[in-house]
């Protein structure tokens, strides 16, 4: 089984077998095996190479995504590496507190750099956001819609209430004309501060629940998945297989030895 997945990943570098691939099929193969036993069911070659095509999708989407969040920090408010690093930082630290999955907590804090707000200013916004959409669509909330309220949110800041008013929220005329007028740091406090009236701590809580645990348990697999998915990149980026042309041509070539298993 080992060997399958050594001469798939070798597949896109020449005829011979990498030392840094062979390791990490051969640890997923033996860590696949182990849970398998150790929940009674028994795992195939086709359904590790199944999950090593997933795991290898999710790592790329999920840096694909911090991408997207660099670039877009660097262009409106040239953050330096170090601010990005830190709410990359903010989105383990806040998926391990609550029920939010660090690739939705990234799309929050993507979508508010899109308002071109600071660094800080996007740090203080995101938890105050998160309790709000968890209160609002529950644990399991989409993406879509952490990307729909999280621009509502924004455009608040900017004098527009209504995505706040509609959701019951009672905005008060020195509240506005602050949020209306003050500066990005006085706006941001008192938008904070209107959803902490109501929503503070609600996405914490949510861990604590039946459905709460069920998605901290999804959220904690995914990352599995993404972490398995980063290291055989890696693997392939240390024998120049990595990059875009990597993942797509390993894609392939799981699929091909899927096929090839299934006839």
């Amino acid at each position: 089984m080992a060997d399958v997945n050594i001469q798939i990943a070798s597949e896109f570098v020449g005829k011979k077998a990498f030392k840094e691939a062979e390791t990490a099929t051969q640890k997923l193969t033996k860590s696949t095996k182990s849970l398998g036993r150790s929940l009674g069911i028994a795992f195939g070659t086709a359904a590790i190479l199944s999950y090593a095509k997933s795991s290898v999708r999710a790592a790329a989407e999920a840096q694909a995504q911090q991408q997207r969040l660099a670039q877009l920090l660097k262009v409106t408010v040239q953050a330096s590496d170090a601010q990005i690093d830190s709410l990359n930082s903010q989105a383990e630290a806040l998926e391990k507190l609550g029920v939010v999955s660090k690739g939705n907590i990234t799309q929050v804090q993507s979508q508010l750099a899109t308002f071109d707000l600071q660094t800080e200013t996007i740090k203080r916004l995101t938890p105050a956001i998160l309790d709000y959409v968890t209160a609002e669509k529950g644990a399991s909330a989409s993406t879509a819609e952490f990307k729909a309220l999280t621009n509502g949110l924004a455009q608040a800041l900017a004098g527009n209430f209504s995505s706040l008013t509609k959701s019951g929220f009672v905005i008060d005329g020195v509240t506005r004309e602050i949020i209306k007028n003050g500066s990005e740091a006085s706006k941001t406090k008192a938008i904070v501060q209107v959803l902490d009236s109501t929503y503070k701590g609600f996405n914490e809580s949510l861990r604590d629940t039946p459905v709460g645990k069920l998605q901290a348990l999804n959220n904690a697999a995914n990352d599995a998945k993404e972490t398995i998915g980063q290291g055989l990149f890696d693997a392939l980026a240390n024998t120049g297989g990595g990059g875009v042309g990597g993942f797509a041509m390993f894609a392939k070539s799981i699929d091909i030895a899927a096929e090839s298993l299934a006839m």
